[in-house]
């Protein structure tokens, strides 16, 4: 959308169209130990780097939420196997695959790789995010995500577990963030990505046929 781009829909180049968000919004349940975890007052982070986050950041940003006293839900793919975190506990647990559309809106905020279908679902939940890209596409996701107020990037050379944690607290603690999320959430609502993408499709089918 050009509120998250910042680029009006009359200047894209010919034969290329805004949709509108665009995701996989499984049905998959949440887990009862998801509900657990977020079923307190500390702040809760839901994790998650896709399947393109190296095994190095995303172990280490899962090991230093687990250090804190926040409530944290991880979510490791095809990267690494949660079983290395144990023990769980009530305030903690990961496993491979979650609905990220639910549970991003039982957390706070989300840690993040910068992927589209992690940002949107974010965005979708009216969720700030601080976002590690790993690549071209991601960091490109994540500026703009910093220039809608919605979010924090942390390159990935300047990436630490102290730097994460800083940048957690400033999130957490400065309410521009949530309230912009919010809006970029309701103007993502107002729009129905997958029914305007079929649109597009057609309208361009019709077009060569006639």
């Amino acid at each position: 959308m050009e509120e998250i781009t910042g680029l009006s829909a009359s200047k894209l180049p010919l034969n290329h169209f805004y949709t509108g968000p665009l995701f996989a919004n499984l049905p998959l349940e949440v887990p009862e130990e998801v509900k657990k975890v977020f079923n307190g007052q500390e702040l809760k982070i839901y994790c998650a780097m896709g399947s393109s986050g190296t095994p190095t950041i995303l172990r280490a940003t899962i090991e230093k939420l687990k250090s804190t006293p926040y409530r944290v839900v991880a979510a490791t793919t095809s990267i690494l196997d949660p079983e290395e975190f144990r023990p769980f506990a009530d305030r903690f647990y990961v496993t491979r695959y979650l609905p990220a559309t639910p549970v991003n809106e039982m957390a706070d905020l989300a840690v993040t790789h910068g992927g589209q279908g992690t940002i949107q679902n974010s965005v979708w939940a009216g969720k700030p995010l601080i976002g590690v890209p790993f690549q071209f596409e991601q960091q490109g996701n994540l500026d703009m995500i910093v220039r809608a107020g919605i979010g924090i990037k942390i390159p990935m050379v300047e990436y630490s577990g102290e730097r994460l944690l800083k940048e957690i607290e400033r999130v957490a603690h400065n309410s521009e963030y949530l309230q912009n999320a919010k809006k970029m959430s309701s103007l993502f609502k107002s729009q129905n990505g997958a029914e305007n993408s079929a649109q597009i499709i057609l309208d361009f089918l019709n077009r060569k046929n006639s």
